[in-house]
């Protein structure tokens, strides 16, 4: 019976209950509207419904009441517990109807939580229920992505776990804003990718359509992030299967002529940045390159100054910024990630060797590339602080590049849908020794950061 029992718990059910509950505490401990930008995604999310009329009742009528209208509380002003429930179990005036909605494309960076608040503001429940159903429906889209990361992933499953274990993403994950589906799609795209390469059957059009949904998701929500998709490289082309009609395959077409097709490929992302090139975002990207020394030296002076903070907003700074885990648990976060990536299960080990140099390189190459898009896109939060005006041509915003210091705006958790693209390729694949010691400390290691995370968290808000 104990053996039948052991034999059904697995990475995949742990992560499940454990993240499952962790979550759920961590979106309730932590108030509505206070993880980083929720009180404006919240705004955003009704605007991308088109139900702006539970802006004000929102803002207004929940958040001033109930004290959580300051940005950034003092650490020294915990909530007011009677406040914030009087103000929570007051109900929205307005009625959800039908001919509320006027979806817009942003939607899909809310559609977790939307779901949520949308079916709690249809049966008429209380605001602060309505809002932690918006939490609620983010978690469970977490766990069920971060399952089917898991079950993806061929190897290195344990680095998987960790990332969707690391608190930042825990918290990111149970609040209202469209991290929670660019750190899950991100992880999951990695996961089939590496999949796609490593398993015994061919890479169908399904791999193919389910790739291309997320990278549809990445271009609304993030569009940085569509740069993983690069990563389909690692996958031999004889892997794939593309049939169109009886006798033709695309696979064996791109083959065949594998530089038309990649000519191809070239003039379509080059029309694509044309298309594109009126935006703000490109715009800034156009001027960074052509800047290139000033764009380094910006980078350099950045990282120069925020590295360190960098650090802890990946490893945890929770609420609005102003909880931060100390500098001795960084350290043994970090050399718990590096312990996880040393070591792989015997079932594993063979499958990880066939990740070829090359493979490894395209990874890295691609991880690092999304890291300096991340950095150097928040220039345009550097122009805002200074008051710049966006809407310049190309050659105005190469000189907007010498009136700022440094990229300011950039926090950690950005690099989160990046870590197993990067520490993947980078493990040296030896089998674990001892299997006690190596699964013991990552429990213990989970235990504990639970515990003490949970610890500053209702420190900070609950007193």
């Amino acid at each position: 019976m104990k053996e039948k029992i052991l034999s059904k718990i697995n990475i995949v059910s742990i992560f499940a209950v454990f993240a499952g509950v962790w979550a759920i505490i961590m979106s309730i401990a932590v108030p509505v509207s206070q993880t980083p930008d929720e009180y404006t995604h919240f705004i955003n999310m009704m605007y991308a419904y088109g139900t702006t009329d539970y802006i004000a009742e929102t803002t207004g009528m929940f958040y001033a009441e109930a004290g959580l209208s300051d940005f950034n509380v003092s650490e020294n002003h915990p909530v007011d517990e009677v406040a914030y429930k009087t103000a929570g179990m007051k109900r929205y005036e307005h009625h959800l109807r039908p001919s509320d909605f006027n979806i817009g494309i942003n939607a899909v960076k809310y559609i977790p939580a939307a779901l949520g608040f949308y079916l709690g503001a249809m049966f008429r429940l209380p605001k602060l229920i309505c809002l932690q159903m918006a939490e609620l429906f983010s978690t469970v889209f977490f766990i069920l992505m971060g399952v089917l990361t898991l079950k993806l992933a061929p190897f290195k499953k344990a680095v998987f776990l960790f990332v969707l274990l690391m608190p930042m993403t825990i918290q990111q994950c149970s609040s209202i804003n469209p991290d929670v589906m660019i750190i899950t799609c991100s992880l999951f795209m990695t996961a089939l990718i590496l999949n796609m390469k490593f398993r015994e059957g061919k890479v169908t059009w399904k791999d193919i359509i389910i790739l291309f949904v997320i990278t549809l998701v990445f271009f609304v929500v993030k569009m940085i992030y569509m740069l993983l998709l690069a990563a389909i490289l690692i996958v031999p082309i004889d892997k794939f299967y593309l049939p169109i009609g009886k006798k033709f395959d695309l696979a064996v077409f791109i083959k065949k002529y594998k530089w038309v097709c990649l000519v191809f490929v070239i003039l379509a992302a080059g029309g694509f940045v044309f298309l594109c090139r009126n935006q703000y975002f490109f715009k800034v990207l156009f001027a960074c390159a052509l800047q290139p020394g000033r764009t380094l030296f910006l980078m350099k002076v950045t990282l120069s100054n925020l590295l360190f903070y960098y650090m802890q907003t990946t490893v945890g700074c929770f609420g609005w910024l102003d909880t931060f885990v100390s500098n001795q648990f960084i350290v043994i976060f970090f050399c718990i990630l590096v312990f996880i990536n040393l070591f792989l299960p015997k079932a594993e080990l063979e499958t990880y060797k066939g990740l070829k140099i090359r493979d490894r390189i395209i990874m890295v190459i691609i991880a690092l590339g999304v890291m300096g898009l991340v950095l150097v896109s928040m220039a345009t939060w550097s122009f805002e602080l200074d008051g710049l005006d966006p809407n310049v041509d190309v050659a105005t915003i190469r000189g907007y590049l010498y009136q700022i210091s440094s990229l300011l705006g950039v926090q950690g958790r950005y690099i989160i849908p990046v870590i197993p693209m990067f520490v993947v390729p980078l493990g040296v694949g030896t089998e674990i020794g001892n299997k006690k010691s190596y699964y013991g400390t990552q429990i213990v290691f989970y235990l504990y950061t639970f515990y003490y995370v949970m610890k500053l968290v209702m420190y900070r808000y609950w007193g």
